[in-house]
């Protein structure tokens, strides 16, 4: 990645200031390549700044290692339910929210919005899914989004 940096952080913790930088650009932040970056762990090498005549910027490359989340089509992950409605059921995986279409849902297992709070449940209700229960999914399409 290239970093660019204002002139009013040139000095002698400009190497701490460019970490943290890093980790406020890249945490969190969606790579098409490489997924989910959860956490910068090690800064590799911050290469030599290019100063910019005009705005006084420099511009560094930086190398780092981070640990990341790549969710792949057919992948199955543990999730919890963080909302339940007719159309759906919402969940969240790490930094993933992953949406299940009713039509994806087992036709046993119909909507009750008259419960508290609403869920999916089966005829003798000895199985349900609602708000903060975990479950079990399979990714059947991925469609990246602005993180």
């Amino acid at each position: 990645m290239n970093l660019r940096l204002h002139p009013r952080f040139f000095g002698p913790r400009i190497r701490e200031i460019i970490r943290e930088k890093v980790d406020s650009v890249v945490e969190g932040s969606c790579d098409p390549t490489y997924g989910f970056i959860i956490s910068v762990v090690e800064i590799i090498s911050i290469g030599n700044g290019l100063l910019d005549d005009e705005t006084g910027f420099a511009k560094f490359p930086i190398k780092y290692k981070a640990l990341v989340f790549n969710p792949f089509q057919f992948e199955v992950l543990d999730a919890v339910v963080i909302s339940v409605n007719e159309t759906g059921i919402l969940t969240e995986v790490g930094p993933l929210v992953i949406f299940i279409s009713k039509q994806s849902i087992p036709e046993e297992m119909k909507y009750d919005g008259e419960s508290t709070p609403p869920c999916y449940k089966n005829a003798d209700e000895s199985e349900k899914i609602m708000n903060e229960c975990e479950i079990r999914l399979q990714i059947i399409g991925l469609h990246p989004s602005k993180v």
